[in-house]
């Protein structure tokens, strides 16, 4: 069932075909859109710290689980 719903979600959100991806595609835009919808099925579990990084530029997210050795 969560896999059907995956593959037609672009009919869940009302578009009757799927969205292409070619060089016009907004990088940023399609970003929020899959943030959307991680939201909406899964949640980061109690006792992780999510610490935003910015890595030469890059944009990352560490997922730091209570009690870990800061030193790794």
């Amino acid at each position: 069932m969560f896999n059907l719903m995956m593959r037609n979600s672009f009919l869940l959100r009302g578009k009757l075909k799927k969205e292409t991806f070619d060089m016009n595609t907004s990088i940023h835009q399609f970003r929020e859109d899959c943030e959307k919808g991680a939201a909406r099925y899964a949640k980061i579990p109690e006792g992780i710290t999510v610490k935003e990084q910015n890595i030469k530029g890059i944009k990352s997210e560490w997922l730091i689980p209570d009690g870990a050795n800061s030193e790794k």
